[in-house]
């Protein structure tokens, strides 16, 4: 009890010094430098900063989830080829580092620490990988508490982001409009970059490099049973809270695939979607028909190798769908997105051989997003999957 008090009082006392460090505008970079005035967020979002002719070492922050960072991979290359000189960091979660450790265009990857940590806790750890390497340009792809905080405490001369949440500790910063979903994720990222004289390439497709050592570790039940020719892979959940696919319609499409293509049925996720992959390998395995349950037991860099090999996977919008699309496999994606910040239009993968399947029905206004998305979902018919597994497998 007194060393969880102590602990406490301890992390009060860092908060309450970083706040007073962060309100003082005597504070200075490194060797007397003055930190960049904080200004307004929108006027600073107006001003392109004057990045001088030192070397470069830049972060690009991602620290969220498995999709998002594998659409925010695309501005890996249009920055490596703006500073082909610089060395350039991708800021991402421990798990992510299985498609990004080895991407010849990034120089390395700086982690999240240990979510088990404290908040301020977590705050040093990163500020010191991120002051070890002397970054000099931070763009915040998406705004997060943790390294806004982080990349203020690290004291990088140069912090890009939007201006949402914790805009004062960024030096520039451009007005946060994805709510919309005008437009792709992966092209916001250009409203930031544009600031440091990158340009937006009329072309993006994801820049993700599974590793190798990864590429013959597949389960043994399924190696020696599949040559990959004649697979389909699904995924039936979704991250955490959010609702799957309807379980009679995969049912019926994974059945006209095994009779009409002589294909067999691989499934995919996360530990969470175990119950649901339990009763679908079931349902199907009672009409006597190959199933494989991968679910919980493939890591990242194990899926995509999986997927660049597979004939087909069908999925609804999340991870694996991206990853599937970045890995060339034809890909079906269901969206039953009901608002435009969670729509197809800025979610869709990115992939030669990708095709969206969206439904859009009236909603009550008592129900909420996933419930509203759940009732879109189902309206989509197994005609409308089939057709579009028809138009891919022909591409």
């Amino acid at each position: 009890m007194v060393l969880s008090l102590w602990s406490l009082v301890d992390g009060r006392k860092f908060k309450s010094s970083m706040v007073q460090k962060f309100k003082s505008s005597a504070c200075t970079h490194g060797a007397g430098n003055p930190v960049p005035q904080l200004r307004d967020p929108a006027a600073a979002g107006r001003d392109h900063p004057d990045l001088g002719n030192d070397p470069k070492r830049i972060v690009l922050s991602r620290p969220d989830r498995i999709g998002d960072v594998i659409l925010s991979t695309a501005c890996v290359e249009p920055v490596r080829n703006r500073f082909p000189d610089a060395e350039l960091f991708f800021l991402a979660a421990p798990e992510m580092s299985d498609l990004l450790e080895e991407n010849p265009s990034l120089n390395g990857l700086i982690l999240l620490p240990s979510p088990t940590m404290r908040f301020w806790s977590r705050v040093k750890t990163l500020a010191s990988q991120i002051k070890a390497r002397d970054i000099t340009i931070l763009v915040h792809l998406q705004p997060d508490r943790l390294v806004a905080w982080a990349g203020w405490l690290a004291r990088v001369p140069l912090r890009v982001g939007f201006a949402r949440g914790w805009p004062r500790l960024l030096t520039h910063s451009v007005p946060y409009r994805k709510q919309f979903g005008e437009k792709h994720e992966s092209r916001f990222a250009f409203e930031l970059l544009n600031l440091i004289g990158v340009e937006e390439p009329e072309h993006l497709s994801a820049d993700i490099y599974p590793t190798k050592s990864a590429r013959d570790t597949l389960p043994e039940d399924l190696a020696g049973q599949s040559n990959g020719a004649k697979m389909a892979v699904f995924h039936l959940g979704a991250y955490g809270h959010k609702i799957g696919l309807p379980l009679d319609l995969m049912l019926r499409i994974a059945l006209w695939l095994i009779e009409s293509y002589g294909w067999e049925i691989v499934l995919i996720g996360g530990e969470d979607e175990g119950p649901v992959g339990e009763n679908f390998c079931r349902r199907l395995r009672e009409k006597s028909k190959i199933v494989w349950n991968l679910i919980g037991r493939l890591n990242l860099a194990q899926t995509a190798w999986l997927l660049q090999k597979t004939r087909l996977f069908i999925g609804r919008d999340s991870g694996p769908a991206h990853l599937a699309a970045a890995m060339c496999c034809p890909t079906i994606t269901l969206f039953g997105a009901p608002r435009p910040v969670d729509s197809a239009r800025r979610w869709s993968p990115l992939g030669p051989r990708t095709i969206i399947v969206e439904n859009s029905v009236s909603a009550r206004w008592w129900e909420n997003t996933e419930g509203k998305a759940a009732k879109n979902r189902a309206g989509i018919t197994f005609e409308e999957v089939k057709n579009s597994v028809e138009i891919v497998l022909a591409r």
